[in-house]
């Protein structure tokens, strides 16, 4: 699952908000950890907003109740492993029709 409070830039990591472009598919952190649906992203460098976003989910029960409950629908939802199955799937013959017609 998501971490709840994610600070990063680090292209490994995988924060890059664009989608990549031979595949139109969603990548990256702000995909993966919704601010204020399923976590709270802080700015890279943001010592003082990773504070606050770590003091609120410390002091606020039902806000950290809410994230959790929302995350698990959305896991349960998007991740399956047959929703997973059938998009690398479909990664695979978008990349390999691709190819083909670049030959």
């Amino acid at each position: 699952m998501p971490s709840p409070v994610n600070a990063t830039d680090s292209p490994r990591t995988g924060s890059s908000s664009q989608n990549e472009p031979s595949t139109n598919l969603p990548s990256g952190v702000p995909w993966v950890n919704q601010h204020d649906k399923t976590g709270l992203v802080v700015s890279p460098g943001d010592a003082d907003g990773l504070r606050r976003a770590l003091l609120a989910l410390l002091t606020d029960r039902p806000r950290r109740a809410a994230l959790g409950h929302y995350t698990r629908q959305r896991v349960d939802r998007e991740f399956t492993l047959r929703r997973m199955a059938k998009l690398t799937g479909g990664l695979y013959r978008e990349v390999l029709a691709e190819r083909a017609a670049n030959t």
